[in-house]
């Protein structure tokens, strides 16, 4: 199965939007769903929420902003 792709660039919301819109990417697409971050701090507190959602994620930092990447603990990372 083909992974989807979504791709959220929260760099100029104010907290808590940026953790409210991922969770709400997670929750509105399927567990086959990558989602793709564009942030401009490293969101620390959205990481509890993803490990008790069972995602798992890589960060990496690009230039002054962080790219994080979601999916599925149980999804292949292409």
């Amino acid at each position: 199965m083909e992974k989807e792709h979504i791709f959220l660039d929260v760099r100029v919301l104010e907290s808590p939007l940026p953790l409210q819109k991922v969770l709400q990417a997670i929750s509105e697409n399927s567990s086959h769903t990558k989602i793709i971050v564009l942030h401009r701090l490293e969101p620390l507190g959205l990481y509890p929420h993803l490990n008790k959602l069972g995602y798992q994620y890589r960060c990496t930092k690009k230039d002054t902003d962080y790219l994080i990447e979601i999916w599925k603990k149980d999804a292949e990372l292409d």
